[in-house]
C-alpha cells in the first residue's frame, strides 16, 4: 500500500509558515529548491512528503515519538528557554530529554542520512529496499543503542534491563519520562550528543528569521567537528548541531567546554539561552542550514532564502 510520509514533522514545520494564524491545513510555506534554483509557495501538507519512505512500522513509531516530544517543544516556544528558572526541575528534565530524543530520531530518518549511508562502500551496491529496511531498523529494533562509551568528558552506561541510561550528567529513567517507545537504536546518537553537549537556545531578535530544511536540522559527523563557532560577548560557543524551532528560536548543541566558559562570564540566572540582534550569527546559522539541506530549504519569508548573501550558497 502506498503511504505518503513526512520526513519533517508538519507541526514543527508549521512554525515556519507564512501566516501562522490560519488553520494548519491551509498554511503555506516558502520553499527553495536547490536543484532547480527556484523558490515558490507550497501548502504545508505537501512539504516534504515521500511515498513509502520508511517501513510502515517505522513510520508508526516515529508518529508516536513526535506526539510525545512536541509538548516539550511547545514549552520551549512558549517560555523561550529549555533549561532555566521558568520551569520546575521535572519540566526541565522533560524538555531536555525530549529535545535530544527528537534530534536523535530526526537525524536517523532524514534524507541526508540516507544519502550519506549510500555513499559508504558497504552500501553502494545495495538495493533501495535494503537501504529502506536498514534505515527503518533504527526505529524498529531495540538492540542496545549505547554500549559503554568512554569520552574525554565522561562515561555513559546502559543497563541490561533497557530502562535507564546513566551518564556523567544525566540519569534518564523511563519511569520519569514514560514513553510508548522503549529505547531504540536511534537513541544511541541521542545519548552520545547528550554526553558531549549542552543545549543552548538562541532567541533571534533581529530582522532576519531563522530558516529550516528538509532534514529539520543540520549536523556534522564525526561529532568532534564543529559546524561553526557562535561569537558572544562572553566568549565563543562551539556548536556541532543546530535545530531551528521557529523563525525566532533555534537550539544549538554546544560543546560542554565552551558552554562552561561562557556560563562563568554570563549574568547569573540567565540560563542556557542567548538573546541576539546580530544578523551575522543568524546568517551564519542559515548558511549552514542551506548547505546541509538535501534539496529543499523552508522559510516564512521568500527574502530570507533569496538573500544576496546566500547567492553563492544557493546557486
Amino acid at each position: 500500500m502506498v503511504k505518503n510520509q513526512h520526513i519533517v514533522q508538519r507541526m514543527l514545520l508549521s512554525n515556519f509558515s507564512i501566516d501562522t494564524s490560519v488553520d494548519l491545513d491551509e498554511r503555506q510555506i516558502w520553499v527553495y529548491d536547490k536543484d532547480i534554483k527556484k523558490s515558490y509557495k507550497k501548502n504545508l501538507r505537501k512539504v516534504p512528503v515521500i511515498e513509502n519512505y520508511l517501513t510502515e512500522e517505522a513510520d508508526d513509531i516515529i508518529t508516536i515519538l513526535e506526539k510525545e516530544c512536541i509538548p516539550a517543544i511547545d514549552n520551549i516556544l512558549e517560555k523561550e528557554c529549555i533549561i532555566c528558572n521558568k520551569f520546575d526541575e521535572e519540566t526541565i528534565g522533560f524538555n531536555n530529554f525530549s529535545i535530544y530524543r527528537y534530534i536523535g530520531f530526526q537525524i536517523a530518518r532524514s534524507k541526508k542520512f540516507r544519502e550519506r549511508l549510500k555513499e559508504l562502500p558497504a552500501w553502494q551496491k545495495s538495493s533501495l529496499e535494503e537501504i529502506v529496511n536498514y534505515q527503518s531498523s533504527f526505529f524498529t529494533h531495540s538492540n542496545n543503542p549505547a554500549p559503554t562509551l568512554d569520552f574525554s568528558m565522561g562515561i555513559m552506561r546502559y543497563d541490561e534491563s533497557k530502562k535507564w541510561i546513566e551518564g556523567s550528567k544525566y540519569l534518564l529513567n523511563m519511569e520519569y519520562f514514560p514513553s510508548q517507545v522503549p529505547f531504540k537504536s536511534f537513541d544511541g546518537r541521542c545519548i552520545v550528543l547528550m554526553d558531549v553537549t549542552y543545549p543552548l537556545l538562541v532567541i533571534n531578535d533581529s530582522d532576519m528569521p531563522f530558516i529550516t530544511n528538509d532534514a529539520g536540522l543540520n549536523w556534522y559527523f564525526p561529532i568532534d567537528r564543529y559546524s561553526f563557532s557562535l561569537s558572544t560577548l562572553e566568549g565563543i560557543l562551539e556548536s556541532i548541531l543546530t535545530f531551528p524551532l521557529s523563525p525566532r528560536l533555534c537550539v544549538y548543541l554546544c560543546t560542554q567546554k565552551s558552554v562552561m566558559k561562557w556560563i562563568k562570564k554570563s549574568p547569573e540566572g540567565r540560563g542556557l539561552m542567548l538573546l541576539t540582534k546580530e544578523q551575522t550569527a543568524i546568517q551564519t546559522t542559515n548558511d549552514v542550514i542551506i548547505n546541509h539541506a538535501n534539496r529543499y530549504v523552508y522559510s516564512n519569508s521568500e527574502l530570507s532564502i533569496k538573500d544576496k548573501r546566500n547567492a553563492q550558497v544557493l546557486d
